[in-house]
């Protein structure tokens, strides 16, 4: 094994699976998510088998509001066990130090997005879909060179993410977030969900600023205040854009039109070929996005969520609206 670090070991182990084009696997990128999270660290769980490291899960911690109040939870991830040491219950005893984890730490969602490959896996250890949640994949194949929003200045739409650079569309301002100084309200509104990640200044700083990742955060600024932001990010080796995050005060779709369009004409002048991103079924974003020509590539995203506690029990069984995007899964 020959890792001190736990960051670096889990990078390396990480390593030996599949390239994901998607999101950094490096030390940093674990060191950056695990320790220097403002909501608190996460943990690692790295079984062993022969003296060689075998699998591994780990949890971030978030802040939620969840079952009518914030409280914290854990996002599992990470999952991967090599090959020879599959069905001897390596991914097993992963997943239960991080149940053990949680319980003893006092957190009692554990929540998550896993592949095909881990969820039976965790469906046996107490985990279920929630079916209500109607998370879905979109997509929308761009034109290069189209002048999506009919703004006929492209040379200032490029320099958009700029520093100092301005956009004023209808009274809004659409401007790069360095990092906001002020505080921001981490519901963006009014509390309108059953599931929501705390999306304050501190959160949004961490998650897409401080991120080892290059990732490039709008946002809007109306009557003093700001009103919504998007984060984006390239992924070069797939000719992808991302529409990695997303909200605005009370849904307010009108604002999201205004970022999806910056967005876009970003997009556009880097030659991105495809734009993807996340959303739930049947919300004000995915009207808006299906209106902006964005259709649906994968329907019933799981996103599991822990039973094993009575507020895992009752988020199951809730029923009602969540807000949900790319930046709440670990696929980013």
């Amino acid at each position: 094994m020959g890792h001190t670090d736990p960051y670096e070991r889990m990078a390396g182990f990480r390593g030996r699976f599949h390239t994901n084009l998607q999101r950094s696997i490096s030390s940093a990128y674990y060191r950056w998510k695990l320790a220097e999270n403002p909501a608190g660290s996460g943990y690692i769980a790295m079984e062993t088998r022969r003296k060689t490291d075998a699998g591994s899960v780990t949890v971030t911690l978030k802040r939620i509001a969840a079952a009518g109040r914030i409280q914290k939870a854990l996002e599992i991830g990470d999952a991967f066990t090599l090959q020879p040491f599959r069905r001897r219950g390596v991914f097993s005893d992963c997943v239960r130090r991080c149940i053990r984890y949680a319980l003893e730490n006092g957190y009692a969602l554990i929540y998550g997005t896993p592949n095909e490959l881990s969820l039976p896996g965790l469906e046996k250890l107490g985990f279920l879909s929630c079916r209500y949640a109607k998370v879905v994949r979109m997509k929308k194949i761009l034109k290069h060179a189209q002048n999506i929003s009919g703004d006929p200045r492209p040379a200032a739409l490029r320099a958009l993410f700029e520093k100092d650079c301005r956009l004023i569309e209808d009274g809004t301002i659409i401007c790069p977030l360095d990092g906001p100084a002020e505080d921001l309200n981490g519901m963006w509104g009014k509390q309108r969900f059953v599931f929501a990640v705390i999306r304050d200044r501190q959160y949004l700083k961490w998650r897409y600023i401080d991120n080892p990742d290059d990732y490039r955060l709008l946002g809007a600024f109306r009557e003093n205040n700001w009103v919504g932001y998007m984060a984006v990010k390239i992924v070069p080796a797939a000719g992808t854009g991302l529409l990695c995050d997303y909200m605005t005060r009370d849904d307010d779709i009108g604002i999201f039109r205004h970022l999806l369009a910056a967005a876009e004409h970003f997009f556009n002048t880097c030659a991105v070929d495809v734009i993807g991103l996340v959303a739930v079924k049947g919300s004000s974003y995915f009207r808006g996005l299906f209106k902006a020509g964005y259709h649906v590539v994968q329907e019933g995203v799981p996103v599991i969520i822990y039973e094993g506690t009575a507020e895992g029990r009752h988020l199951l069984h809730q029923q009602g609206p969540w807000h949900f995007t790319y930046g709440d899964t670990d696929l980013v």
